[in-house]
């Protein structure tokens, strides 16, 4: 199943990965679930850049070699209650 929820979102021009997964927390957008423990892997452009979890108190960034344009795709793809240090470690090696 695939279920776009499009949001606009808007970050300077200088933006940085972590100034993108900063700006979705802060935007409450991504759905909380019961018990706290909601993985979500962050990309832009299709490459995966880092992780947002429930229980983090902040996002997890493992590369800030992706050039962020005007009309970047930013895609929060849900792990669901998977480990966010693991699928940080994991994505962290292949980056």
């Amino acid at each position: 199943m695939f279920a776009p929820h499009d949001e606009q979102l808007e970050v300077g021009i200088a933006a940085t990965v972590e100034d993108v997964c900063d700006a979705i927390r802060s935007k409450l957008y991504l759905p909380t679930i019961d018990g706290g423990r909601a993985t979500w892997m962050v990309r832009i452009d299709g490459t995966p850049v880092g992780v947002i979890a429930q229980q983090w108190s902040a996002s997890r960034v493992f590369t800030e070699d992706v050039k962020i344009a005007n009309e970047s795709n930013v895609h929060c793809a849900y792990m669901r209650q998977e480990d966010p240090a693991s699928v940080f470690l994991l994505n962290s090696a292949q980056a």
